[in-house]
């Protein structure tokens, strides 16, 4: 009797410890995106409106292209269910996944060499690049609005 009740107790436990491993891979992910749209975010409100911190360009830039090396191991492990617009593509087309990555490094890379050459029409152009690498990837790998978990 004993042995059974430890039996379940370990079960319960390790589905417990897969499900906490899931929430934590959909928070780390998406806090990994949230940090990638906050530094696009700031590097459109520096060009929007002229403001004079062109030196920060860089850093942002170079947090893009560290990002987008992170994001392979961000989408890893399989977790499509709970709070999150992951599509199953993701993992259903790795290879497809893997180029949409690779895209946004290279395009995340020529970013950062733009800002450090300080040429701002370069570096405004190449922002342009990186967000059609971002919205590719988004459009095939990231559930619609719609259908956010947000909106629930």
């Amino acid at each position: 009797m004993l042995r059974a009740i430890l039996t379940v107790g370990i079960l319960v436990a390790a589905g417990t410890a897969t499900a906490q491993d899931g929430e934590g891979f959909i928070d780390y992910r998406q806090n990994l995106m949230r940090a990638i749209g906050a530094n696009m975010a700031a590097i459109g409100d520096v060009l929007k409106h002229g403001l004079p911190v062109q030196d920060n360009l860089a850093g942002h830039a170079g947090n893009l292209a560290a990002h987008a090396d992170q994001l392979a191991v961000a989408f890893g492990q399989r977790v499509t269910e709970g709070a999150t617009d992951a599509k199953p593509g993701i993992w259903d087309d790795p290879d497809g996944f893997a180029q949409a990555i690779e895209s946004f490094r290279a395009e995340a890379v020529r970013l950062s060499e733009a800002a450090e050459s300080g040429d701002l029409a370069a570096f405004g152009g190449q922002v342009r690049e990186l967000g059609l690498s971002c919205g590719g990837c988004h459009d095939n790998y990231r559930k619609p609005k719609e259908e956010s978990y947000k909106r629930r």
